[in-house]
């Protein structure tokens, strides 16, 4: 007689996912890393509910996101390890946050690639604000700063400057 094991999955424990990048993905990447900017994935979810008092998280993401860490001694031996990270942001337009000098330079650059689908700011209170990339429906991180993101308003002009430049794009 043949008997099987049944397999149980333990609630809230999903096994481990290498994100397999599209063509598009690939290429973006290479063209990213040589123009400069080193990408890294990460996995963007919705979560199901952040704040019970709040009837709608649309605005809230859960971001996870693992680096590749190694340490030297003396060159003779080196040790790597994965560290991965998690944490719920919330996103903002590229558009409408101030960012440092090098974030500029990298956001302008990422913006001139035909890949690039949507661009935008995750902001946490704890961790560091990202600047995430959308190319081929997969998320990347492009780059990374320690100080608090400055959101301007709508009615800033900047904004209402780049929003106008996309819709006469939109329109031609």
């Amino acid at each position: 007689m043949v008997t099987s094991a049944r397999t149980v999955a333990l609630p809230g424990l999903r096994p481990r996912q290498q994100a397999e990048a599209s063509p598009s993905a690939e290429a973006f990447i290479a063209r990213a890393r040589a123009l400069g900017v080193d990408v890294s994935p990460l996995t963007i979810t919705r979560p199901g509910r952040v704040f019970p008092w709040i009837c709608a998280n649309r605005e809230f993401l859960r971001v996870s996101w693992e680096r590749q860490r190694s340490l030297s001694l003396f060159g003779l031996l080196r040790v790597s390890w994965t560290q991965s990270g998690s944490g719920i942001f919330r996103q903002h337009d590229a558009a409408k946050v101030l960012m440092p000098v090098e974030g500029e330079r990298i956001a302008s650059t990422l913006k001139a690639l035909p890949e690039v689908e949507e661009m935008a700011v995750l902001e946490e209170r704890v961790i560091d604000p990202i600047l995430a990339v959308r190319v081929a429906g997969q998320w990347f991180e492009a780059y990374r700063w320690w100080k608090a993101p400055v959101i301007l308003p709508d009615d800033c002009p900047l904004v209402v400057a780049e929003r106008d430049a996309r819709q006469a794009r939109a329109r031609a």
